[in-house]
């Protein structure tokens, strides 16, 4: 059973269980009542438990209605917050997608293969310190082969061309070529 349900038949219960109630005798009733103990109050030279009393029901209605404003902004809050996080991360996918882009087509990645480099890329990068930096599965920097310079995109992308070749164009260059 849903939290949603669970809420749906403790609302029927008490539609039941005040169904034959009058709000509006039921308040006036209320208001009698109170006017009679205030009169009984005065009489017995009690004024100072009276005015106590007023000043307590108008602390509590200012503070019912402060927890709701608050209850209200804080949920405002709460999404603007969430809100924030979701243009941040957008932000941080584009500027890695950017990089990625960029860098891409000085490596001589295929055009065709540029999804699935984003896609490995983003596995890898995200912004920290506004710039591309590379995490593994645990969420530990990755290193270049020196085990002291962070991982570039650059350096990333030459270790795909032995790991994933046919991401790259095939060399044309004057050693390929021969008569």
């Amino acid at each position: 059973m849903s939290g949603e349900d669970i809420v749906r038949i403790q609302m029927e219960a008490m539609k039941n269980q005040f169904a034959g109630v009058d709000l509006d005798e039921w308040k006036t009733i209320q208001a009698e009542r109170k006017a009679v103990a205030e009169k009984e109050l005065i009489e017995a030279g009690e004024v100072d438990k009276l005015i106590d009393s007023r000043v307590n029901d108008v602390l509590a209605a200012q503070r019912k209605e402060l927890e709701a404003q608050r209850s209200t902004y804080e949920a405002k809050i709460l999404g603007l917050q969430d809100e924030a996080v979701s243009y941040n991360t957008q932000l941080n996918t584009m500027l890695v997608d950017n990089e990625l882009a960029k860098i891409a087509g000085s490596q001589g990645v295929r055009a065709s293969a540029v999804e699935d480099l984003l896609s490995r890329g983003r596995s890898i990068f995200r912004v920290e310190e506004g710039k591309a930096t590379a995490f593994n599965a645990e969420g530990r920097p990755m290193y270049d082969t020196d085990a002291v310079t962070p991982l570039t995109i650059s350096k990333w992308m030459e270790g795909l061309t032995e790991s994933a070749p046919h991401l790259f164009e095939m060399s044309t260059g004057a050693a390929s070529v021969q008569a």
